[in-house]
């Protein structure tokens, strides 16, 4: 007679249990890394924008924080008309003003996106404010 055992068979069920939970927390911990740089990727591309918003309303504004505190000078110009789409847990924080003008031009300059967990320093560089990822 073939076939296995119940007991061959126990072992080969405990085995793959065994493995499941040693791979599994990992799978959680990349899904949410990889989730996080798409998010981190997304809003990078927003913060490139943010000079041709600029010139597209022919605004000049001071970027500080996002979202935007009501003690900027600018606060109501930028809440009515700059828009970024940032997940709630998402913020940024520059280093000193980054100034916009309104020919689509910026003094660049370093701000950091953050969440609970991590902390991107993100360099804005000038004229156009193309934003790249510090190292």
């Amino acid at each position: 007679m073939k076939g296995y055992t119940l007991l061959e068979l126990m072992v080969v069920l405990f085995i793959f249990a065994l493995l499941t939970g040693l791979v599994a927390p990992r799978l959680m911990t990349m899904y949410d890394t990889v989730q996080a740089a798409y998010q981190r990727d997304e809003i990078m591309s927003q913060i490139s924008s943010l000079s041709y918003q600029a010139y597209q309303k022919g605004l000049n504004f001071r970027f500080e924080t996002y979202p935007f505190k009501a003690e900027n000078a600018d606060y109501d110009v930028l809440k009515k008309n700059i828009k970024l789409d940032l997940a709630q847990e998402w913020q940024l924080i520059a280093d000193k003003p980054i100034i916009f003008r309104a020919n689509g031009a910026c003094t660049g300059g370093l701000m950091h996106l953050k969440n609970d967990t991590i902390s991107y320093p993100i360099q804005l560089i000038p004229p156009f404010c193309r934003a790249e990822l510090k190292q």
